[in-house]
């Protein structure tokens, strides 16, 4: 089942998932327990891709903030979703359902400088002399070191 619905995953998904992950071959290759490739991906899918964190859908995987965005972006989703906001478990599964069954094929905007308004996302004062900064990708925190230092 996929997260935030109750369907199964379709033979489409199917074939993205087989195309994404290459390391199924070896799945398919060593358990025959399901008649055809669609239906074996289907089964690793239920069996170990969703505890692996697997994206199953021909969508790609959006962050939490992207799907903000795509909500933002799109007025129309707080009365086709019948949500009344952002916030809460709920409504983040079908705001990304809609996104992975209906937004990606629609050929919709996740990016947050689509918002055609001034918003939580514009650019900020974070530089040494002031200059103006925005991330608009993905920011990874790792620990620093100083030269030299031997901690």
């Amino acid at each position: 089942m996929k997260e935030g619905g109750d369907e199964d995953l379709t033979d489409d998904d199917s074939r993205c998932y087989i195309d994404r992950y290459p390391d199924l071959d070896m799945f398919n290759n060593h358990f025959a327990p399901a008649p055809d490739a669609l239906a074996r991906a289907k089964m690793h899918f239920e069996m170990a891709g969703k505890e692996e964190g697997r994206n199953p859908y021909c969508a790609p995987a959006v962050t939490d903030q992207q799907l903000r965005c795509y909500f933002e972006n799109y007025e129309e989703l707080k009365d086709e979703l019948h949500v009344t906001g952002w916030e809460g478990k709920e409504n983040i599964a079908k705001i990304r359902k809609h996104w992975n069954n209906i937004g990606f094929g629609e050929g919709r905007e996740y990016d947050c400088n689509s918002v055609e308004t001034p918003s939580d996302y514009d650019a900020f004062n974070c530089g040494k002399s002031g200059e103006l900064c925005s991330c608009t990708g993905t920011i990874f925190y790792t620990k620093l070191y100083n030269e030299g230092n031997t901690n």
